[in-house]
């Protein structure tokens, strides 16, 4: 079984981690530009790609824009202040390219991406990459990955050992962040969450799958619904009532 890799921050300080955790193949410099895009901005462009089914060339802008990150992440606490939308965007359905999962798998994968869109900052103040935009590139990049690993023939552990890693990173990144000032992000870390336990339980590690059961159905039920869009709250609650653990803590669904 394929086993996760060591967890590594790269909320605060993260041009000092090592650039090889990230590579598939080696990333090509990006040719100079008068005016070089943002982080929010490359992230959209990873998830259009994403969106109209082409995966691959999506895990390019994705992995660019966490060298970006790198690059711009403050280093001191409390950076995650700026005024900031963030929008869930469903994949469409018709645009799966992943090889059915086997029926013994006990989580439904979440099918979704996050875009965060922030006001420009003026020129005379360098803007300083938070820590919820990393959550956000860390939680869409893996989902890329996700993907990608489900629909190889071969080398899939590998692809999907790589998604979990960036999973685990978000799920550190989300330390750094008062929750309850943010209750937005909930939809966020439940996916986050679910789609560990996807992993994890496709490499049948029941012990892993358990815990991450256990943390959705905790997180969900501290969770004010009214923070969670409709359709989100009923999948999140089905993947607890439906995932084959007991212990069970939530009310049936209505």
């Amino acid at each position: 079984n394929q086993q996760p890799a060591t967890t590594h921050k790269i909320c605060r300080k993260t041009h000092q981690q090592p650039h090889s955790l990230f590579s598939l193949r080696p990333t090509k410099s990006p040719q100079p530009t008068m005016s070089a895009p943002s982080l929010d901005q490359l992230n959209a462009s990873a998830i259009q790609l994403l969106v109209t089914g082409n995966t691959l060339a999506s895990l390019d802008v994705f992995r660019h824009s966490l060298e970006v990150a790198r690059r711009n992440c403050g280093t001191e606490h409390g950076c995650f202040n700026d005024r900031y939308t963030l929008e869930a965007i469903h994949l469409d359905s018709r645009l799966n390219d992943t090889v059915e999962e086997a029926s013994s798998n006990d989580f439904d994968m979440y099918e979704g991406v996050f875009a965060v869109s922030k006001p420009q900052h003026h020129a005379q103040q360098p803007r300083v990459t938070d820590d919820i935009e990393i959550l956000v590139l860390l939680y869409n990049f893996g989902f890329a990955l996700h993907k990608t690993g489900l629909g190889q023939q071969s080398r899939s552990d590998k692809t999907l050992g790589k998604a979990l890693h960036l999973y685990n990173m978000a799920v550190e990144c989300a330390r750094s962040i008062p929750l309850d000032e943010h209750p937005e992000l909930s939809t966020v870390l439940l996916a986050v969450s679910t789609n560990q336990g996807h992993i994890h339980s496709h490499f049948f590690q029941q012990k892993e799958a358990q815990k991450v059961h256990d943390r959705i159905e905790s997180f969900l039920a501290a969770t004010n619904p009214a923070t969670l869009p409709l359709g989100d709250y009923y999948f999140f609650e089905g993947v607890v009532l439906t995932s084959g653990f007991a212990n069970t803590k939530l009310p049936p669904a209505a």
